[in-house]
């Protein structure tokens, strides 16, 4: 457990001037509607709010109390938002390589209907399809493409006049992104996934899949599964970049699809990552289940149980039960299955109503004698690596710094976690 931290007034602070600015950008207008008078209404909401922070406070109190789907999209959405591109954009390290490509599914689409069928996990015939990813932006994005941000702290081969002269990349780490399944994106997530590009010098997919309610499950699945069959498939050949070592990554529901892959590429027998890096995951989506931890979603500033009853209704089809699937809530993969999985690190949030289904994954996992290790940050929030920014908690740099040894150590056989 990471104990260094000292809990001050600043975190706290800072939760609830999160809590006032969300509110304040929120202002019953589209986040991304830049008019005049929108922008007007924001500054105006937010100099209120900011000198009367008490009133803001249970103002956004009283949002997240009587949030339906599109009011918890948006604020989940706020990292997207206009607002914080500035923000952002000071907090981002720059690196050479920050581009979008769009990739062709190579697989038939994984459904309600074959997601449990043996057979369908076996197929070994690919759809009669062109392979190569394309850089064109296409709006709307078309259901037989995937759109993948590639980072890197440099260019990579294809990108490149001479690519026999560049130097060889042969680590990758395959991201998926957190927001409930039903927000955010590839874009406000690059706060730390630069940071680990130019410190762990390797190349960073991250996925965009598709969104509940528009994307049920198992659309998304679907979408992160494709863009990782492609990558391991393709992006040698068509990139130039070798698979020597990959890790698969994932934050909050992103975490929860990184396991299903992982357990999808078990059963089918495909490649296995060499790692697994898992922030605050969504382990288990069946609000049935309750844990000590689930307490803390009646007043959290990023889960409110309202939230959570949003996303998960937005996300699970009716026909489909979470308590018995485990592509849905991976804390039910069988042992048989848990076995064959690869070294995993989760980095736990002491104030997250999900933070004790990692603790339950954790003691099954060492009670397999896998290698597994859990560090939790005790008094840091959910969503703390997207938290990163400018002006954020250290112990938010603290975290992000602490994957990027965790990722680095993946070249050895044993991943060992660091003293200091």
């Amino acid at each position: 457990k990471y104990r260094n931290a000292e809990f001050n007034k600043k975190d706290e602070r800072c939760e609830r001037q999160m809590l006032i600015g969300i509110y304040s950008c929120y202002s019953g207008h589209d986040n991304n509607d830049i008019s005049i008078s929108s922008t007007a209404s924001t500054a105006i909401n937010a100099a209120y709010y900011n000198a009367f922070p008490e009133k803001g406070y249970l103002r956004g109190e009283q949002m997240l109390a009587q949030s339906n789907p599109s009011t918890a999209a948006k604020v989940w959405n706020f990292y997207d938002s206009k607002y914080m591109k500035p923000v952002l954009s000071l907090s981002m390290e720059p690196t050479d390589t920050n581009l979008k490509i769009y990739v062709p599914k190579l697989l038939s689409p994984i459904t309600l209907e074959n997601i449990d069928d043996p057979a369908y996990l076996k197929q070994t015939d690919l759809l009669e399809v062109d392979p190569k990813f394309i850089q064109k932006k296409a709006k709307p994005i078309p259901e037989n493409l995937v759109p993948i941000r590639i980072i890197c702290s440099e260019l990579l081969p294809f990108q490149r006049d001479s690519p026999s002269k560049t130097m060889g990349f042969d680590r990758v780490l395959i991201h998926f992104h957190g927001g409930g399944f039903i927000s955010m994106s590839t874009r406000s997530h690059q706060t730390y996934l630069r940071t680990w590009a130019n410190k762990c010098g390797l190349v960073i997919f991250t996925v965009e899949y598709r969104l509940a309610p528009d994307g049920k499950y198992p659309k998304g699945l679907d979408d992160v599964w494709q863009a990782y069959y492609w990558i391991i498939t393709q992006s040698e050949k068509q990139l130039g970049v070798k698979l020597k070592h990959v890790i698969v990554a994932g934050d909050s529901a992103g975490g929860n699809l990184a396991m299903a892959v992982v357990l999808r590429a078990i059963r089918s027998n495909s490649r296995i990552p060499d790692g697994l890096l898992l922030g605050y995951p969504a382990l288990n989506l069946n609000l049935k289940s309750f844990t000590p931890s689930s307490l803390a979603s009646l007043d959290d500033v990023m889960l409110r149980f309202t939230f959570l009853t949003i996303c998960l209704s937005s996300y699970v089809p009716a026909e489909r039960d979470p308590g018995k699937d485990p592509y849905l809530s991976p804390v039910l993969i069988p042992d048989e299955d848990l076995l064959k999985f690869p070294p995993i690190r989760i980095a736990a949030a002491g104030k997250d109503p999900l933070r004790d289904e990692s603790y339950r994954l954790t003691y099954r996992l060492a009670k397999l004698k896998k290698d597994i290790k859990l560090i939790e940050y005790r008094f840091l929030i959910h969503g703390f690596w997207s938290l990163d920014i400018l002006f954020g908690p250290q112990e938010c740099r603290t975290a992000t710094l602490q994957a990027c040894t965790w990722i680095n150590a993946v070249s050895y056989t044993h991943l060992t976690l660091p003293t200091s």
